[in-house]
């Protein structure tokens, strides 16, 4: 019988398989599109993108009528199928012989005569394809892919070698232009320092006025006297109007009336009564414009009272 502690020191019995993957957090998710709108988070089935519930263990259609229908259903927008597959494939096989007809006769001059031959010829492998009538399927476009590049590469590797041996056939024909001869420069010492410009002193601006005027006209030479003719004395250019008329007298210089010293400039008179002089002993000018004031209610008073009334 085993002792206390040796009782707690042993393993614990062995216990059944636990359910499950230990290591399942490591499996890529579903990522289906649930009813809730949300990605599924279940792990997918081993070797497939979906779990149990999203079709991770479906085998798909295996009789031949159920990969017909496959091959013949119609997706969302209809670009995958049999039809659009033998649409695509072509467009693409047509494609890429245009491409190598055009190259072919641009190059064609450099060519070997037997691909010129075939280029003028009957050449099956760059004629235009018959529009697809019906559907492939994936096999047969890979077949037909294949068989392009296969019936293509000889003519893609002549025209390789004819646009190089057209490149070099240029490049030899092409001359460089000469350039003009660059005169060689006297040598100079380093340390020297660089000589002045010389100083060009402006010429006579009078010389220079003579040289540019041009020269007077010679003067006209008398007609030849004829006998029985009087000669007919030249005529002299007429003068332009603002030339011949009389000059504007000038109006004459009105000499500046004395002022007193700080005097404000005086008005016109006032119709109907003298202007009274200026009392000559006010000191300054303000004291001359209060006297000014004064004398105008004087005036201005008196002839209020001289206006009649409406009781006379």
């Amino acid at each position: 019988m085993p002792t206390p502690s040796e009782a707690a020191t042993a393993d614990p019995p062995p216990t059944k398989k636990p359910r499950g993957n230990p290591n399942l957090h490591l499996a890529p998710r579903c990522g289906a599109r649930t009813r809730s709108g949300c990605p599924c988070k279940s792990p997918a089935v081993h070797g497939k993108l979906r779990c149990r519930m999203h079709g991770g263990r479906s085998t798909g259609p295996r009789t031949q009528e159920g990969l017909a229908r496959l091959r013949a259903a119609r997706t969302i927008h209809g670009n995958d199928g049999a039809e659009p597959r033998a649409r695509k494939r072509y467009r693409l096989t047509l494609m890429r012989r245009v491409r190598v007809t055009v190259d072919a006769t641009d190059y064609q001059a450099h060519l070997p005569p037997a691909f010129v031959a075939r280029l003028h010829g009957d050449a099956p492998e760059l004629f235009p394809l018959p529009a697809p009538t019906g559907g492939i399927t994936a096999a047969a476009d890979r077949m037909r892919r294949r068989a392009v590049a296969a019936a293509l590469a000889p003519w893609q590797q002549a025209i390789a070698a004819a646009r190089a041996a057209h490149l070099a056939a240029r490049a030899a024909a092409r001359v460089a232009k000469p350039h003009a001869p660059v005169r060689a420069r006297p040598p100079r010492d380093a340390g020297a320092a660089k000589p002045p410009a010389p100083i060009r002193r402006p010429a006579d601006p009078a010389a220079a006025t003579r040289a540019n005027r041009p020269p007077a006209a010679p003067a006209a030479s008398p007609p030849d006297a004829t006998p029985g003719r009087r000669p007919t004395p030249p005529h002299p250019a007429p003068e332009s109007p603002r030339a011949t008329a009389a000059p504007k007298p000038r109006a004459p210089d009105r000499a500046a009336a004395p002022n007193n010293a700080g005097a404000s400039k005086p008005h016109a008179p006032i119709p109907g009564r003298a202007e009274p002089a200026i009392p000559p002993d006010l000191p300054n000018r303000a004291a001359r414009r209060r006297w000014m004031r004064l004398q105008r209610r004087k005036y201005v008073g008196s002839a209020a009272r001289a206006l009649p009334t409406a009781s006379d």
